[in-house]
């Protein structure tokens, strides 16, 4: 059972997991505080300084809710006049120098430093000095783009390279007042997950490439659904426009499966939707060619083609294959299809058509079917052992998810690989051999 402890925040009594970050412990019980450089993933820095609350006993004035632990009798104001102008100091200092360029920026619309300043802020400004220019937009990799003078130095895109991608491709450049965030030796930012630094960052300064001044957040309607690139079916949400135009793909948290994060494969290859090469509707081969039918002629031709089959041949000689790409539920509802209507078993989903499983290998894929386990036992695992395996390639998201079962609880990882492959690097034990050799391997 979850230890508790009795917190008061602006006196109202709350009950909260011990040792749980005062600001969490806020908004789980529907407390605004303002926040720009906290993220749950990525854990507290205290940098921005927007979430001072004051607690009672703590001599030194205001403190940071995102790095401060709660304990028992915590006493917390979070909207006292000492926090309050607090508050307005801080965002008067984090928009002296930001352009205001509200009415062009993508972020505008869906841009929490807008929302938090019209919330908290001072409402005018008193600073009458020329802001600082620089060059912009910057182009720092091939899919984003950084507009400097909108940056608060909040630190979530430096973190997330550091800490959750591990390629410390984004850093701090600089000193004190002239603190900027840049790549490492202006070596651009090529990464699997460089489209999360865009949702991460809070201010638009971090912007897409591909989708710049593409859209307004207000034409769009976000819609769940989860990403077809791979099998691991990453959470989305699909921003559409009225035109049901899909206009970019989102990260929709789901710890248990994603994180939250979202690879550049699954955010940014979502152009194919509104392909003018897409079959808009079913053709039916027929003397002249292809013919464009409805889908109740084409969905009654298959259903009758399937009875005559199966009456002259039997259930068997219908086999099915489904693209490994679908989810699970269309899964389930394919194989039930099958089994119970055209009354076949012959399944399969494999998904490289070039390669022949023997029955050996097939029965090894079914026996290991039995004993998949969830992605998130990953992150309890003492040791993981990949055997021709690379997820940087194949699934993306679930390298980040071994990165940290290997950061944070020191998982031992061992890699069998034919070449060297990006966990290599963090592997205990790292091993290749001839790609031809994979059965001798697995086998041993």
């Amino acid at each position: 059972m979850q230890d508790l402890v009795s917190i008061t925040v602006d006196g109202r009594e709350m009950h909260v997991p011990k040792g749980e970050l005062l600001w969490e412990a806020c908004k789980d019980h529907g407390i605004d505080i303002p926040i720009f450089c906290y993220h749950t993933k990525l854990g507290p820095v205290g940098a921005c300084r927007t979430c001072l609350v004051e607690v009672e006993g703590m001599t030194k004035g205001p403190i940071t809710a995102c790095s401060t632990p709660v304990t028992d009798g915590m006493v917390v104001r979070t909207r006292s006049p000492i926090v309050e102008k607090a508050q307005r100091g801080i965002f008067e200092f984090l928009l002296a120098n930001h352009p205001l360029d509200c009415p062009i920026c993508d972020r505008a619309g869906e841009c929490p430093l807008q929302d938090q300043t019209f919330a908290y802020g001072a409402g005018t400004s008193r600073y009458i000095e020329p802001k600082r220019h620089h060059v912009k937009p910057l182009p720092i990799g091939p899919t984003i783009a950084l507009d400097r003078e909108r940056c608060v130095l909040c630190w979530r895109c430096v973190r997330f390279c550091a800490e959750i991608a591990e390629d410390k491709s984004i850093v701090l450049l600089d000193r004190a007042d002239h603190t900027m965030v840049g790549t490492f030796q202006d070596e651009p930012y090529i990464s699997n997950f460089s489209g999360n630094v865009v949702e991460l960052c809070p201010v638009g300064a971090l912007t897409s490439r591909k989708q710049r001044f593409n859209f307004r957040p207000w034409e769009l309607r976000n819609r769940p659904s989860v990403c077809p690139h791979c099998p691991v079916g990453c959470n989305i949400n699909l921003s559409i426009r009225k035109n049901d135009e899909v206009i970019r793909f989102l990260s929709r948290d789901n710890s248990d499966v994603d994180d939250s994060w979202l690879c550049d494969r699954g955010r940014f290859n979502f152009e194919f939707i509104n392909s003018p090469e897409r079959l808009a509707s079913p053709l039916l081969r027929r003397d002249q060619g292809f013919e464009q039918v409805s889908w109740t002629e084409a969905l009654q031709y298959i259903a009758g083609r399937l009875t005559q089959i199966v009456g002259e041949f039997g259930p068997q000689a219908v086999a099915g294959v489904a693209s490994p790409r679908l989810t699970n539920e269309d899964l389930y509802v394919f194989k039930r299809f099958m089994v119970y209507v055209i009354g076949s078993d012959r399944l399969d989903h494999f998904p490289r058509p070039n390669v022949a499983l023997t029955s050996a290998q097939a029965g090894a894929f079914e026996d290991l079917g039995e004993r998949v386990m969830p992605i998130t036992d990953l992150e309890t695992a003492k040791t993981i052992l990949l055997l021709g395996a690379d997820p940087s390639n194949r699934e993306p998201v679930l390298e980040l998810r071994i990165r940290k079962a290997v950061n944070k609880r020191e998982a031992r990882l061992a890699v069998v690989s034919p070449e060297e492959i990006p966990l290599s690097s963090k592997a205990d034990v790292s091993v290749t051999y001839p790609e031809a050799h994979l059965a001798d391997v697995a086998r041993f």
